[in-house]
């Protein structure tokens, strides 16, 4: 798996996410091979922790990750007993993060747009 993103092509991209599109849609394949079922080095050693003890997630508690791609951080604040709700643009991103957690018992994962938050119960 190459650590860069695939090179953009001529013209204007048409993604599929929310509002028509973003530019993770060009990269969501490349991006999901990256970071993997568990996250990248970057994501292991400093963001996910990072992430972990600025929240400090608590059994109950309702997280809304926006723009959280394919849920990486999704088990590790299941783990800790909080629900989450993964909202983001990319379609091919949040599609891969309903695969790759379908286990989880408090994950929700959305297409949406971060300006425009689709309406969620609970939240």
């Amino acid at each position: 798996m190459s650590r860069r993103p695939p090179r953009r092509t001529a013209g204007r991209e048409t993604g599929s996410g929310a509002q028509g599109g973003t530019s993770w849609e060009r990269v969501a394949t490349w991006y999901d091979g990256w970071v993997g079922d568990h996250g990248s080095a970057y994501h292991r050693e400093l963001a996910i922790p990072a992430v972990l003890d600025l929240l400090q997630p608590q059994p109950g508690e309702e997280i809304l990750d926006v723009g959280g791609g394919q849920g990486v951080l999704a088990p590790y604040l299941n783990d800790a007993g909080a629900s989450v709700t993964v909202v983001d643009a990319s379609e091919k991103l949040i599609a891969a993060a309903r695969r790759r957690h379908v286990a989880l018992p408090r994950a929700r994962f959305l297409v949406g747009d971060a300006r425009r938050l689709p309406t969620v119960s609970g939240l």
